[in-house]
Formats: structure tokens, sequence, C-alpha cells
């Protein structure tokens, strides 16, 4: 799996705001109740729980990039909107050797040494410091 050249090589930046305006239009458009929206500056993601249909489901959506995933997995709540590119099981499964990662900046490939990321969903949702 290549990773597109934007995750990370030139910061997007989902900021606080836009993740919440995300949010709403998404709880709108899927007919589901928010139940939380959470932003922690030592994490790479913002995070919202939701409810649909009886079933909680979190949303996590990387602050430098806009990569997101449903866990747990549901297509059927994936939209588009805000700079949100959805990322299945298996893409976030894929093992880090197998993904391009040479347009990574300088500090990422050193954070990518240093905490060793097993796969492309470790990279993209953690809290390292």
């Amino acid at each position: 799996m290549r990773l597109p050249e934007h995750v990370c090589a030139g910061p997007i930046m989902v900021s606080d705001v836009s993740f919440k305006a995300f949010v709403d239009m998404y709880q709108h458009v899927k007919a589901c109740r928010i139940q939380h929206v959470a932003s922690n500056p030592m994490l790479s993601y913002h995070e919202a729980v939701v409810t649909w249909r009886d079933a909680e489901y979190h949303i996590l959506t990387n602050k430098f990039c806009g990569y997101s995933r449903i866990m747990p997995e549901c297509n059927h709540l994936k939209i588009a909107g805000h700079s949100i590119m959805w990322l299945s099981a298996e893409e976030l499964a894929a093992p880090l050797l197998k993904a391009d990662i040479s347009h990574l900046s300088s500090d990422q490939i050193q954070d990518i040494s240093y905490w060793k990321p097993a796969n492309v969903n470790e990279l993209l949702f953690n809290f390292w410091d």
C-alpha cells in the first residue's frame, strides 16, 4: 500500500473546529446521535462517539491528514466531506513495511524508527508524545 503523498508531507491539519463541523454535518446526514466529541493534544486524532441503530461507533480522524476510520467497521456510516478520507480495516492493517513512506519528513521517519508502529493504523492513530 502506498500512502498518498499528502499524508504528512505538508499537514492538512484537521482542526478541532473543522472536526466538530464534520461531526455536526455527519449527525444530520446519517441521522445518528453524537454522544461525545473529544480532542486531546497528546493524541494524533480526534474522536467522536456516535450511536446509530442502538449500536455505538467511534469515529477517529487523524489531525494531520484527514484519514478516518470507524470502529467497529461499518461502511454504511462512511460519508464524504470536510477532507475526510475513510480507510478500510484492511488498509489500516497493512504492515508499514509495505507502505511507501519515503515522502515523509525526517521527523516523521524518526518517530517511526523510535515508536516502531507495526501497521498503517498505528502510524495514523497514536498517542506518541
